[in-house]
């Protein structure tokens, strides 16, 4: 009886290959060469705008993401808008714009490690902004500025000179200065088309950028509080769609309104202090801040229905407090810890509450901000958050 030939053992067990043809691994290889030539043949790349390919999984957004990159678009607009308007000659132009560098460098990253493309991110950065196309009107705001013009004082807390409190944000709002278009609208500096409608057109998008993911929200929320203290500071209005419609509304989960009532009462009690140890200009700031901070306390009790403690009689004070300049920095320390204490909450109402508590969270962390430039704490990029490295 004649063997089973060679090549006949290798088709039964698989081991071995027809003579004259290619093996499977071969075929395997080949067709996977031949799949990348034709790849690079047609300069395919797996990015945002190609077009599908089979077998290929395309990316699904980042929640929100339009708007995210709506909002670093914007802040790479107020960045140059600052940078190309006049310099003043205390040096605030340069401290504002370093804020908003600083929020385009760490949002493009925190964007980035969310998963969005860096050839997505960077593209944006290179592109005009468009302008908000937001219907939403303006109210004034919830915490007014002094009725004077705020300078710095090395040696204490803001003083008095008439006038409204700043310029809008450094930004030139003339309409025939160094950035404006023909119809008045302010323009990129580098003219490739209109910016923002300056700091309050983030707030105007404040619904769809707190639709985001949880590991953007406090971010997110941090960036809008610097938006709202920034058009406070300006003298102008809030759009209504940072402002809670209802003054008089209960959250869904009021309970998470207790522990920022317990911080605001504890910095209501400091600013009772201030005001006692100070005198006449110094005296009145301290009770305008005193009444904004009552009013953010009965704002936060009413959200949690009155579940809020009553006020107490009174605070360990971090320092004795016997003169005037420890007054002053009685309320450094009391409006620096309101704003450290309110960033620090904001993780906290991550998930089911972020949405519905937006408005109050920005406005309640941009009044504090605001407060605390009459003090001389500046204003910075990302109040009350410890923003990741960029």
């Amino acid at each position: 009886m004649r063997g089973i030939p060679s090549s006949a053992a290798g088709l039964l067990t698989g081991s071995g290959a027809v003579p004259g043809r290619p093996g499977r691994r071969a075929l395997i290889v080949g067709a996977l060469a031949a799949g990348g030539l034709t790849l690079a043949g047609c300069s395919i790349r797996l990015e945002d705008s190609a077009p599908e390919i089979p077998f290929i999984p395309t990316r699904d957004p980042v929640p929100a993401e339009p708007a995210l990159l709506w909002l670093l678009a914007d802040c790479r607009s107020l960045a140059r808008a600052v940078g190309a308007s006049t310099p003043d000659p205390s040096g605030a132009t340069g401290s504002q714009q370093a804020v908003y560098e600083e929020q385009v460098a760490v949002l493009r990253t925190a964007l980035y490690r969310a998963g969005v493309p860096i050839e997505t991110l960077d593209e944006v950065l290179a592109g005009p902004t468009p302008r908000t196309t937001s219907t939403s009107t303006a109210t004034a705001a919830a915490t007014p500025t002094p009725s004077t013009t705020a300078e710095s004082n090395p040696d204490g807390p803001v003083t008095s000179t008439g006038g409204a409190v700043s310029t809008t944000d450094g930004l030139d709002t003339s309409t025939d200065g160094p950035g404006a278009t023909s119809d008045g609208t302010a323009a990129d500096s580098d003219g490739a088309g209109p910016i923002s409608d300056g700091p309050a057109a983030a707030l105007e998008r404040l619904p769809e950028l707190v639709q985001c993911g949880g590991g953007l929200y406090p971010l997110v929320l941090s960036i809008l509080a610097q938006r709202w203290a920034a058009v406070d500071l300006g003298g102008g209005l809030i759009p209504e769609a940072a402002v809670q419609a209802d003054p008089a509304r209960l959250w869904d989960l009021p309970f998470l309104a207790v522990p920022f009532a317990q911080l605001t009462d504890a910095a209501r009690y400091g600013f009772q202090v201030v005001a006692a140890q100070s005198r006449e200009a110094t005296r009145d700031l301290a009770l305008e801040g005193l009444h904004h901070i009552e009013a953010l306390w009965r704002e936060q009790d009413t959200r949690s229905g009155g579940r809020a403690p009553s006020p107490a009689f009174g605070y360990p004070l971090p320092f004795p407090v016997n003169s005037e300049e420890s007054a002053a920095q009685l309320a450094t320390h009391v409006i620096s810890g309101l704003i450290d204490g309110y960033g620090g909450l904001i993780p906290t109402m991550v998930g089911s509450a972020q949405e519905e508590c937006a408005p109050d969270l920005v406005t309640w962390l941009g009044t504090a901000a605001a407060i605390g430039t009459w003090w001389g704490v500046p204003l910075q990029a990302f109040p009350g958050t410890r923003a990741p490295d960029s």
